[in-house]
């Protein structure tokens, strides 16, 4: 690191920075809540010089005192940034579906109202719901146009839109609630995201703390100890006794290089999900997998509102453009209908292909007799829904509680066993 090129460049890069902060304040101050329009080329113009304003000289400062330190900073921002960045597109894209939904409850034109508040959406958000008013102006199909632009929309939009065909608007704006409920599910994934990042970030730094105390301080307090002819403390041997054992059996190279491909494909995986390609969501599919079974209820609770058979309704979900979003359901799906197709009992076929468990195939059928089977599936969803966030919160709390206090006990140990020695040493001067 070049300390005397460092000062030379800080003092204008603050000052560059504190510019770039200040044009933005007062984009948003100029514009306020509506935005500029879309043609706007001024706004455009102060825009972009007002991020390369925060981004250039935030990347001279961070090139220029580039060290291990640094490195985890960054890595905790790339985290903390695509954290911000997904619940943001999340937002919008519910806001794009509702603004959906209640214009074509409100029977009006879809493409004016949606080029109406096209402003509040940027991004990858931003350019697919362009492009979805731009063809629904152009006179595509409700559903054709949801599907080749759905990356702008919530994932299960492209099935609910193919229902909603069949729906009068009074009852698609009904399924807007639906959408609504899942957000204290986004909430509650969002926290534990934030909390696994924190405790990730606090374990890299207690690393990074580890090896540099091990390289540069355990020696150094041998020698000390030696000098002074004093015993050695319990806890400061343990400590000791840890780095000679790391030191002999682990090949440091393989270890920073392992690391490294950490880094590098953590890096990578956030990339992709800021660029909108959420590689993981197979794997998140199945450990999520009672949001998905709430979700299916919804979307049969619909269909059989609007008296479309269920066999016809899981065909709709099974393939084709009203397809459900994740393939781990879709397999479930085609199961079921296969089961349905062999004269199977649908309750049954949806309880074999794990999409409901026994006791809500008890429930349906009783609603179906009774004659309330969408408020009942609604409501088993609901529940469903419900419990994954509370076995989640509970899970996830006792882990998190535990990891912490694994990490306050290594900080007990570790601040005994480089203080211990201090202490008799001062007793032994005295």
């Amino acid at each position: 690191m070049n300390f005397d090129v460092l000062d030379r460049l800080f003092l204008p890069s603050v000052t560059l920075i504190l510019l770039g902060l200040a044009l933005r304040v007062s984009l948003r101050l100029l514009y306020g809540a509506r935005g500029p329009s879309p043609d706007d080329a001024i706004h455009l113009m102060t825009r972009i010089l007002s991020w390369g304003l925060l981004i250039i000289p935030s990347a001279v400062l961070f090139v220029m005192s580039i060290n291990w330190l640094s490195l985890l900073m960054l890595a905790a921002i790339g985290e903390a940034v695509t954290e911000v960045m997904f619940a943001r597109r999340a937002i919008q894209r519910q806001a794009a579906w509702h603004l959906l939904l209640a214009s074509r409850a409100g029977n009006r034109p879809l493409s004016e109202s949606l080029q109406f508040h096209q402003a509040r959406f940027t991004g990858i958000v931003g350019r697919c719901y362009r492009r979805l008013a731009s063809d629904l102006q152009r006179g595509a199909p409700w559903t054709d146009a949801v599907w080749n632009n759905r990356r702008a929309l919530p994932r299960e939009a492209a099935a609910y839109a193919q229902l909603y065909q069949h729906a009068p608007p009074a009852e698609a704006a009904a399924g807007e609630a639906d959408e609504r409920r899942d957000m204290g599910m986004h909430q509650l994934r969002q926290s534990i995201a934030q909390q696994f990042a924190y405790l990730a970030t606090i374990v890299a730094m207690a690393i990074a703390v580890l090896a540099f105390t091990g390289i540069k301080i355990i020696p150094s307090y041998q020698d000390i100890l030696a000098d002074f002819s004093m015993p050695t403390p319990m806890a400061t041997q343990t400590l000791i006794r840890f780095f000679d054992v790391v030191g002999d059996g682990v090949n440091f190279p393989l270890i920073v290089l392992g690391i490294s491909a950490t880094l590098l494909v953590a890096g990578v995986i956030n990339l992709l999900y800021l660029c909108d390609r959420p590689i993981l969501q197979p794997m998140t599919d199945r450990f999520g997998f009672a949001r998905h079974q709430a979700q299916v209820l919804r979307l049969l609770a619909l269909a059989v509102g609007q008296k479309i058979p269920i066999n016809d309704a899981l065909a709709y979900l099974e393939s084709g453009r009203g397809g459900y979003s994740s393939g781990v359901v879709r397999r479930r799906i085609a199961a079921a209908s296969r089961r349905i197709a062999r004269g199977a009992e649908w309750q049954t076929a949806l309880q074999d292909s794990s999409l409901i468990n026994a006791r809500d195939a008890a429930t349906l059928r009783t609603a179906q007799e009774v004659g309330n089977l969408p408020w009942a599936m609604r409501l088993l969803a609901d529940r469903k829904l419900t419990l994954l966030a509370l076995r989640w919160s509970v899970w996830f709390q006792v882990f998190f509680a535990a990891a912490m206090l694994l990490l306050a006990l290594f900080v007990l140990w570790f601040s005994v066993a480089m203080f211990a020695p201090i202490v008799e040493m001062i007793w032994r001067l005295a």
